[in-house]
């Protein structure tokens, strides 16, 4: 399976994609300094891209070839419990433009991580419609890390799209017996 990691940061996501045997074929972060540290850890190309520049973005992941996997962390202070949890349009829209990116390149999966807070904002909402819009079933975990062998409590959401899935066909939702 072959990866663009957007929102890259320093590459969290990467190191966990890469330790699952994913080929991670590029990384895309806006923050210059994060992505320094992103080059020093991984030898793929990481570039330095605005995600609210979906066109840009498009072109870009093209340009590395095929994918199958686009994954992405947008920025959580619009949402994040530790915050003022105002949506302001620049950041929480980021989880739109997201969207937008995953539709026009017809990704067969889509893997966002968020806060828990995200599925409550209208930037979840958009970015949700997006998605099945274009196609795609979403099956949305949340996770605590604490749960994985994690030192801290640490509330996590993650939301997987696949285009052109019919879940009942393919996912086999496993029931608690009473």
């Amino acid at each position: 399976m072959r990866a663009v990691d957007c929102f890259c940061a320093s590459g969290g996501l990467t190191c966990g994609l890469k330790a699952a045997g994913v080929d991670v074929a590029m990384g895309i972060d806006v923050d210059r300094a994060a992505l320094k540290l992103y080059r020093a850890r991984h030898a793929h190309p990481a570039i330095e891209l605005d995600l609210s520049d979906v066109s840009s973005a498009v072109q870009a992941i093209r340009e590395v070839g095929p994918i199958d996997l686009l994954a992405g962390s947008p920025p959580c202070t619009d949402f994040s419990s530790a915050g003022h949890r105002e949506e302001r349009t620049r950041v929480a829209g980021l989880t739109v433009d997201f969207a937008r990116i995953a539709v026009s390149l017809r990704v067969p999966c889509v893997l966002l991580e968020n806060v828990p807070e995200l599925l409550r904002s209208q930037a979840w909402a958009e970015a949700r419609d997006v998605l099945v819009g274009g196609g795609y079933s979403l099956i949305v975990l949340r996770v605590n890390a604490a749960a994985c062998e994690v030192a801290q409590i640490r509330r996590r959401v993650f939301v997987i799209a696949m285009l052109n899935c019919n879940t009942r066909r393919h996912f086999v939702v496993l029931r608690k017996r009473r």
